[in-house]
């Protein structure tokens, strides 16, 4: 991109660009003469320079529009203005003339700091303004102009007079200075004619912002109003001020009316950016805090100063952290009473995010302060079951790990703590054996042959296994029949679940007509191509609608793995029509399908989290409203597995039936798209599908070897989804 040099003079060409831009026809240019000195003859030739009073030249109101530089800083004393809100500001006060008695114009520019645009002060300046005008175009930018901090932040507002039969568009444009340049320009150029939508440096907003709460950029950007309805994902939303009491402390120093006479005080400067409290820089003083301000283990502190942008410096208060109280520039973060270890941990993680330092920048919150008032309408997310229990397992995690490492150290410690050489040696080689077994083990939990071999549904291991024995074998042929025999099954098994979803909620697949036919056709059953249009539907508006965590697992599967899945299906195609090419190409051929199958079988890890189960035996209490299911966990490649229980309080759970099981006890029933139990060929567990259906009876196939059953009930169970 070609951008400006950042110079104050390529600045001052962009707005004047842009001011000509917005303008469109000759304006008068209002400046207080006093303030500012620029000629804005020369910059615009078609401009009248004129003083802060009306030219008495020109009375009543303006046909052309009117640039107003206003005087930056405060009144000697507060100024009102007709019926207007007083002010000591001057840019307002000056801004208010212009925008009753001073210069009545259609269309007025004003040009001045951009604190204004979000300031809680300005608040009731902006909403009188609001009353009879609407904000056209709103511009902001740090200034490169001489005499003005970098860090300045300028804005041009334009307003419009208001007029209910015109759109109320809003247009925003917010930029750094050294992008101030001819590629920008023919962004704007395009922005300023636009009814709706946003560019890379602004937005159209199809109604007026709110006034009260502030004309600011970053406030008002669409990317805001997104996110904080996207925290609804996690459960619900709601404000902190909501679920935590927030205080600014404020202590004196030197009174001596501290418990011992001195007391530690927590500072900003002792809160690292990775949430530490480094006591050593903090200070113990005699001082006088008020009782609420001396801090609770679990109080969570956030350091006051901050950048427009930075992530806030969260820290949350310890056992060895007291007695302690909160220094200036912190602001303590109580957490409701009801708030648990867990659900405080998530908040902490949240407020250290990017997600919401962009959200308090939304609500006017950027600045070199954190305001309190701000911080607390900052929106939250407050989880729902699902996510609490997956926070805590991943906690717990974190906590097992941690006394893993701290058990490393301490052997590595002890070694020399003992007796004798020997004694060390036994010693490390003893205890050093569960450490090597650990690593391991979590050496091969990284592979994903590993994880397929242990964790996915067993037919789907099963086919696994035989894609590596052929592999190994090194006979491409054979190599390529295991692969596209190990992806149909993955296909038929994610189409399973998605049935049993559509069943469960009453929900039409268009895919399930040609399913129908497969089975009643009593010659050939599903093909490939059914299993993976059913997955495909997975896409569809029925579901992407629902709010389920299994159905839009399975759409990212689709998604995801949708250029391997077209791969491995025209092999297949190939393979069934006898397209082979030479034998050094197969070779290669069965390469590229391995590869492939094994990111599909990546993308589809969400089979770990919903496991193939099969029911051995229930037990209700009707008093309590819960059950004891019995069951076997159909996990890894090998059919042999132990039985396990969980409580459920779902009713009607049918012993001898597969079902998933959810990452949170949830049970999808799997009946009649997947059913288990022994092979009457071979006599091993099997997992069948529907195959297809004859005069008198249904036949069953096996995923794990193909070999088929009869299930005289079949076409019953069929015709009751709909399937026959």
């Amino acid at each position: 991109m070609e951008r400006g040099d950042g110079n104050p003079n390529e600045q001052l060409r962009f707005w004047v660009w842009l001011i000509g831009a917005w303008a469109g026809e000759p304006l008068v240019a209002v400046a207080d003469p006093d303030f500012v000195d620029v000629s804005f003859a020369s910059l615009f030739p078609s401009a009248t320079s004129t003083g802060i009073e009306p030219d008495p030249e020109t009375p009543g109101r303006q046909p052309a529009p009117v640039l107003l530089l206003p005087r930056w800083g405060r009144l000697d004393e507060r100024r009102s203005v007709a019926d207007a809100p007083e002010t000591r500001e001057a840019h307002e006060a000056q801004l208010l003339e212009a925008l009753t008695q001073a210069v009545p114009a259609e269309r007025v520019g004003w040009l001045g700091p951009a604190a204004f645009l979000r300031s809680d002060s300005s608040a009731r300046v902006r909403s009188w303004i609001a009353r009879d005008w609407t904000v056209d175009l709103v511009v902001e930018t740090n200034s490169h102009f001489s005499g003005v901090h970098p860090a300045f932040q300028l804005a041009f507002i334009a307003f419009r007079k208001r007029d209910e039969r015109e759109p109320k568009l809003a247009r925003y444009v917010g930029f750094r200075a050294e992008e101030a340049g001819p590629e920008l320009r023919a962004e704007v150029h395009g922005l300023l004619r636009r009814a709706g939508g946003q560019t890379e440096h602004g937005y159209v907003l199809r109604v007026q912002p709110d006034a009260s709460a502030g004309w600011g950029f970053d406030q008002n950007h669409p990317r805001h109003a997104r996110s904080a309805r996207d925290l609804e994902s996690f459960g619900q939303a709601t404000a902190l001020g909501e679920v935590a009491e927030l205080v600014l402390p404020r202590y004196r120093r030197g009174k001596g009316n501290c418990p011992n006479e001195e007391c530690r005080v927590i500072e900003a400067r002792g809160i690292g950016r990775d949430g530490s409290i480094d006591l050593d820089r903090c200070s113990t003083v005699k001082a006088d805090p008020l009782a609420d301000y001396s801090l609770r283990v679990g109080d969570v502190l956030v350091v006051e100063l901050r950048r427009p942008a930075d992530r806030l410096r969260v820290a949350v208060v310890r056992p060895e952290h007291l007695p302690a109280s909160a220094g200036p520039n912190l602001i303590v973060v109580r957490p409701n009473a009801d708030i648990d270890e867990h659900t405080r941990q998530f908040l902490v993680e949240y407020l250290r995010s990017r997600r919401a330092a962009d959200l308090l920048d939304g609500l006017g919150g950027a600045g070199l302060h954190v305001n309190v008032a701000r911080l607390g309408q900052l929106p939250v997310p407050i989880w729902d079951a699902d996510l609490r229990e997956a926070f805590a397992v991943a906690d717990g995690a974190r906590i097992q790990f941690s006394r893993w490492v701290d058990g490393s150290t301490a052997l590595l410690r002890e070694m020399f703590e003992l007796p004798s050489a020997s004694e060390a040696r036994e010693h490390l080689m003893a205890n050093g054996r569960i450490l090597r077994q650990r690593l391991a083990a979590a050496e091969q939990i990284e592979t994903l042959a590993f994880i397929v071999r242990t964790q996915y549904p067993h037919p789907v291991a099963y086919r696994w296994r035989a894609v590596e024995a052929e592999v190994s074998v090194g006979d491409p042929d054979r190599s390529i029949g295991a692969i596209r025999e190990c992806f149909e099954v993955v296909e038929c098994v994610i189409a399973s679940f998605v049935l049993a979803s559509a069943h469960s909620r009453g929900i039409e697949l268009g895919a399930v007509a040609q399913l129908k036919r497969s089975f009643n056709s009593g010659v050939s059953g599903p093909s490939l191509g059914d299993w993976m249009q059913l997955v495909d539907e997975s896409s569809s508006r029925a579901f992407r609608s629902l709010d389920d965590p299994l159905l839009h697992a399975i759409l990212r599967y689709a998604r995801d793995a949708a250029t391997e899945r077209r791969a491995l299906k025209q092999l297949r195609d190939d393979w069934a029509h006898l397209r082979r090419e030479p034998y050094r190409q197969r070779v290669e051929m069965s390469e590229s399908a391995l590869e492939s199958l094994s990111r599909v079988l990546k993308s589809a890890d969400f089979l770990t989290d919903y496991k193939l189960v099969h029911i051995v035996d229930t037990r209700w209490d009707s008093f309590s409203g819960v059950g004891r299911v019995v069951h076997r966990v159909l996990a890894g490649d090998h059919s042999v597995v132990p039985q396990s229980s969980i409580t459920s309080s779902q009713l009607g759970i049918e012993v001898d039936s597969l079902y998933a099981l959810g990452p949170f006890g949830d049970l999808l029933l799997l009946r009649p798209f997947l059913s288990g139990g022994r092979c009457g060929s071979c006599q091993a567990w099997h997992t069948f599908h529907p195959d297809r259906l004859t005069t008198d009876h249904g036949v069953l196939r096996s995923l794990e070897e193909g070999h088929t059953a009869v299930d005289p009930g079949l076409k019953r169970s069929l015709a009751y989804v709909g399937l026959a």
